[in-house]
């Protein structure tokens, strides 16, 4: 009994001794590491972005077929003013040779010669060379490519006025001096827009031929009279003081690329009024010559016809020969009785010319 209460006092004395110590502090608790997990996070499967949808290409837009063009040839037939003075040949020409009345003759002109336009028909070109006549297929002959060129040079676009004023840039405003109004220049049409000799129809023809007479039995003289004719088929156009000169040669009989300006006359157009004529007659010129064994002389070869405005200005320039129509230029320069040749330039008189009369 005496061990047990020893016992308890000890175990009391304990409990006394451990209640007066202060409590310790408690240590912070521990945060727990993280333990690996055996799962594995899921990886994200990839966006697959949308693909941008191509733009379709653009088909070409095939261009248009141009038309083809053609010629209106009703209209050509009776429109003489659309026709040009002058076309070429494409092929070799046979032209009858004509003395008398009768065919005594040929001569032929190589393709791409030039000659003179005096008809247009169903039947074909009627074409002047030398003075001789024949009458052509159009396709043996530049007309169509002529006709078609010039259709197109008309109907070429122009810039309307707005894109025009739009082009050029504002000018900086300044002061200027007046000047005097020009003087104005004197027309021959007021009324008419387009050219004279795309409105008048000109025509010339020989009023008389040759005949036999004196000297030898071959002797020749020919009466030259030139008959022109203006026709104004226009309801509205109208020309006045016009000057006209009308140049006549004759071809040396023995030299025949030298020509001999037999007359120079002039005539005056006061008025050609709508659907209106004017007619002139040149003065008689007669003129001897032989083109047999004795040759002497100058047969008549042709004309030029040159008609200018009031101004001086060149309205129309036609001849028997393109060559000449090409040189006109040189008219200005010519003198009665002078010797020239194809281009009108001066020649030397040829040795038959001391038998001229």
């Amino acid at each position: 009994m005496k061990r047990l209460a020893l016992s308890v006092l000890a175990i009391s004395l304990c409990f006394l001794n451990a209640c007066s110590k202060p409590e310790r502090e408690s240590a912070p608790p521990t945060t727990p590491e993280p333990t690996a997990t055996s799962e594995l996070e899921p990886t994200p499967e990839p966006t697959l972005e949308p693909t941008p949808a191509s733009e379709p290409t653009p088909e070409p837009t095939p261009e248009p077929t141009p038309e083809a063009r053609t010629v209106h040839w009703e209209k050509i037939y009776a429109d003489r003013s659309s026709w040009p003075s002058a076309v070429k040949v494409t092929r070799a020409v046979n032209f009858p040779v004509v003395m008398n009345g009768k065919t005594v003759g040929s001569v032929q002109i190589p393709a791409g010669s030039a000659v003179y336009l005096t008809g247009v028909s169903a039947e074909g070109a009627t074409i002047k060379h030398r003075g001789n006549t024949a009458t052509v297929a159009i396709a043996d002959t530049t007309l169509e490519q002529q006709l078609l060129a010039l259709a197109d040079k008309s109907s070429a676009p122009t810039a309307s006025p707005s894109e025009q004023t739009a082009a050029v840039p504002a000018a900086t405003p300044r002061a200027v001096a007046p000047h005097p109004a020009p003087a104005k220049k004197p027309v021959s049409s007021p009324v008419s827009a387009r050219p004279f000799d795309k409105v008048v129809r000109t025509e010339v023809v020989r009023q008389k031929r040759t005949r036999i007479a004196g000297g030898d039995y071959d002797d020749k003289t020919e009466r030259i009279v030139l008959r022109i004719k203006m026709t104004n088929p226009d309801p509205s156009a109208s020309f006045s003081n016009l000057q006209g000169s009308i140049y006549i040669f004759g071809e040396s009989t023995t030299s025949r690329d030298v020509h001999r300006l037999h007359s120079v006359q002039t005539f005056q157009v006061p008025s050609l009024p709508p659907r209106g004529e004017f007619v002139f007659e040149t003065k008689e010129i007669e003129n001897g010559y032989d083109t047999t064994n004795a040759k002497w002389g100058y047969k008549y070869s042709g004309w030029i016809l040159e008609v200018k405005d009031q101004a001086g200005e060149v309205l129309l320039v036609k001849s028997t020969t393109p060559v000449w129509e090409q040189n006109h230029a040189a008219l200005s320069s010519l003198k009665e009785l002078s010797h020239y040749g194809r281009r009108l330039e001066e020649r030397p008189a040829p040795l038959s010319s001391r038998y001229n009369y």
